[in-house]
């Protein structure tokens, strides 16, 4: 593994390559790796078929909600300026059962 993180890293040293190993073997966090690498491959090809006029919008919609590959998917079937208006509905409509519940 130290050798594929050396071949492979965009940053480097044997610093790095330590913090990373830690980072693997801590079971606390370790258990975060697989949900770094499953939105890193939902989220990347999305992107980068995002206008980039479209960008920011791209990114309100995905940290406005809680995703699934499919709906990350699905921004560049949406009109624009449509993901950011649901993301900001969803939010304050979450605001006011919130409060409801209270």
């Amino acid at each position: 593994m130290r050798d594929w993180l050396r071949a492979n890293a965009l940053v480097g040293g044997e610093g790095w390559v330590d913090n990373r190993m830690r980072f693997i073997t801590a079971p606390e966090r370790s258990v975060l790796i697989w949900s770094y690498w499953w939105g890193g491959a939902a989220v990347t090809p999305v992107y980068q078929r995002v206008p980039a006029e479209r960008r920011a919008e791209f990114l309100s919609y995905l940290y406005g909600r809680m995703h699934c590959p499919q709906t990350v998917a699905m921004f560049v079937s949406l009109p624009a300026q449509r993901a950011a208006q649901g993301a900001q509905a969803d939010g304050e409509a979450s605001a006011r059962r919130g409060v409801a519940q209270m």
